[in-house]
């Protein structure tokens, strides 16, 4: 890596800046990836379209109306074990789910602590 990149210096500038304005993936076809991963889920564009007009084009969770931090498409928040689809989540609540392990008592002893502490 380093031998390509002292070959082409601004080659791999312009890669790295590529791969940065595409949150990191390679490839530009992200439409291409994210249909990939839908069919990972068995949902089709068509299927994931009804589950966002079925939620009022909201988070499932807090119910925010737009994806959040720089995404375009909500994301499917399913079942680690079952695989089952749940809804489809904003970033921000799918990310804290899935810190949370997808475990109800984690999330209950979160509520939990979030109400002994109080306001800020």
């Amino acid at each position: 890596m380093r031998a390509r990149r002292a070959a082409d210096p601004e080659g791999s500038r312009k890669a790295d800046l590529e791969r940065y304005q595409n949150g990191g993936r390679k490839s530009t076809n992200l439409a291409a990836g994210w249909r990939f991963q839908l069919r990972a889920y068995g949902l089709t564009v068509a299927d994931y379209e009804a589950l966002v007009e079925k939620q009022g084009g909201r988070c499932a969770c807090c119910g925010a109306t737009e994806p959040g931090r720089g995404h375009v498409r909500w994301c499917v928040d399913h079942d680690h074990k079952t695989g089952q689809i749940r809804g489809l989540l904003c970033h921000r609540c799918n990310a804290g789910i899935g810190l949370l392990g997808d475990d109800l008592e984690s999330v209950m002893r979160a509520v939990v602590y979030l109400q002994r502490s109080g306001p800020p």
